[in-house]
């Protein structure tokens, strides 16, 4: 029998293997960098959230020093964006050539300029 930790450890990796999915199919004009296991090993990539734990090594943890405890008050939203229909993101989002892709509610997926907080691209499965 599944227990509800197995299962919210399955949606989990489900909707993060679909992103990845998703990310590696799209082409637009964003699309650069080839995602491949050597890509997301690579620690030195440290601009970009490639993979559930940031790398293969899971992490989660970010080396970059440019918020600490000297600025961390001067940290502002720089930009938003309203999705209306959402009550939660169901998935780590993930950065690639400054290109934010994240799972929302009903598995929509989305892709937005993490610079200008654009939406670029969204899919909804049950369309």
């Amino acid at each position: 029998m599944t227990t509800p930790s197995s299962v919210s450890e399955f949606m989990r990796q489900s909707h993060s293997l679909l992103t990845v999915l998703l990310l590696a199919s799209c082409t637009s004009k964003y699309d650069t960098t080839e995602i491949d296991d050597k890509a997301i090993a690579d620690r030195s990539r440290t601009s970009e959230w490639l993979a559930y734990g940031g790398t293969h090594y899971e992490q989660r943890f970010s080396p970059l020093d440019d918020i600490n405890l000297g600025n961390v008050a001067d940290l502002k939203v720089d930009w938003f964006l309203d999705l209306p229909n959402d009550v939660g993101l169901v998935s780590t989002p993930l950065v690639v050539d400054k290109v934010l892709y994240f799972t929302g509610t009903m598995n929509v997926i989305r892709a937005v300029d993490a610079v200008s907080g654009k939406l670029i691209w969204e899919f909804d499965p049950e369309v």
